[in-house]
This record gives structure tokens, sequence and C-alpha cells, in this order.
């Protein structure tokens, strides 16, 4: 990891970095503010801080975008860790705050079991 991220700076980044890909692919997508936000159910406004970054995204709320937009959750996990260069180590069982390492440690066997999962997840709804 480049430098070492309290709590409260790694959700920062991670809220940033959601809500830029947000817009990049509203954008690429030639969307208004307004579709986008009547799509994802949500206010103009809350739309707007998501792709700021001033509002966390829900878990439930990205995998609305990801289904609208055909986009895998995993390269949203991918794409922010290699923006901190770490990865959340998921053999760390003890501890409040993940331990974070390096992207590598992170296999593409994890990430399709990720991906698995959420399919699952959309897949019920």
């Amino acid at each position: 990891m480049k430098k070492e991220l309290s709590s409260k700076e790694f959700c920062k980044h991670v809220a940033k970095h959601v809500g830029n890909t947000l817009k990049l692919l509203r954008r690429q997508r030639g969307l208004t503010a307004k579709e986008l936000s009547l799509e994802l159910e949500v206010s103009v406004q809350q739309l707007i801080k998501y792709e700021a970054g001033l509002n966390r995204i829900s878990l439930g709320r990205l995998l609305m975008v990801c289904n609208y937009f055909q986009y895998n959750i995993t390269d949203f996990i991918q794409d922010i860790c290699t923006s901190l260069d770490i990865a959340i180590d998921a053999n760390k069982t003890s501890g409040k705050f993940p331990k974070l390492v390096n992207i590598t440690k992170l296999s593409i066997a994890e990430l399709n079991i990720i991906n698995q999962l959420i399919n699952t997840i959309t897949k019920e709804k």
C-alpha cells in the first residue's frame, strides 16, 4: 500500500471512486442526472452527492447501478483496490478493520466467487 489510511480516509476514497465511476458510466450512456436518478429511485440531489463522493452509496443501490449498466461489481472492487494499490485480505479474521495487502493476493477465483454471489442476489430480486 502506498500509505496507511485511516478508516475514514479509506471510506472517503471508496466513495469518491465509486462516484467517479458512476458519473462516467452515466455520461457514457448519454443519460442526464435526472434520468438516472429516476432509474435508481433517488433524488437528483442524492445522485449528484453520490457522484461527487459526498455520500456513500449502499451495496443494494450499487447492485442496482451494476445491473442497470451491466457493469460487473468485481470491476468496481478491482478498480478501487488498484487505485489504492491494495486489496482486502479475505483470510484475515481478527480486528475491526480488514488488513490491507497488495492486490495480487486477491485471486481471480476469489473475485469470481464474489461475482457469483452478487449475481445470485440480483437474480433473486
